[in-house]
C-alpha cells in the first residue's frame, strides 16, 4: 500500500485527538489514514508513470454506489473496466479513487 503524506497527517492529527486507551486511538489513525487515501476526481486523477508508452493503473473507484476494481487509462483519460479493456466512464463520473492497495507482503 502506498503511504501518501496526507495519510500520515490524518493519522497524527487523528490520533492526537482521540480520547481513551492507546488501542482507541492507534484505531482512529488508521481510519483517517485510511479515509484520507480517497481522492475526488475533481482534486486529482492518478498519474501517469512514464515507464511505458502505454499505461493503466489498477485503482478502487466509487462510481455508480459501487466500489469496483477499475484502470485508469493514461492515454485515453478514462476509466476502464478491472481488465483494461472496456470504457467505463469519464474522468470526473466517479464519485471517488484511490491507488489499489498493494497485496501483503511475505507468506
Amino acid at each position: 500500500m502506498h503511504i501518501s503524506d496526507d495519510m500520515v497527517r490524518a493519522a497524527i492529527l487523528a490520533f492526537g485527538r482521540a480520547q481513551g486507551d492507546a488501542f482507541t486511538a492507534m484505531r482512529a489513525a488508521l481510519e483517517a489514514a485510511e479515509a484520507a487515501a480517497w481522492n475526488k476526481p475533481a482534486d486529482s486523477l492518478p498519474k501517469k508513470p512514464g515507464k511505458a508508452e502505454y499505461e493503466q493503473i489498477p485503482c478502487l473507484i466509487q462510481h455508480n454506489g459501487d466500489v469496483k476494481i477499475s484502470m485508469w487509462n493514461c492515454e485515453h483519460i478514462c476509466w476502464d473496466d478491472e481488465y483494461g479493456d472496456d470504457y467505463i466512464a469519464a474522468p470526473v463520473e466517479v464519485k471517488q479513487w484511490r491507488l489499489l492497495p498493494s497485496p501483503p507482503s511475505g507468506e
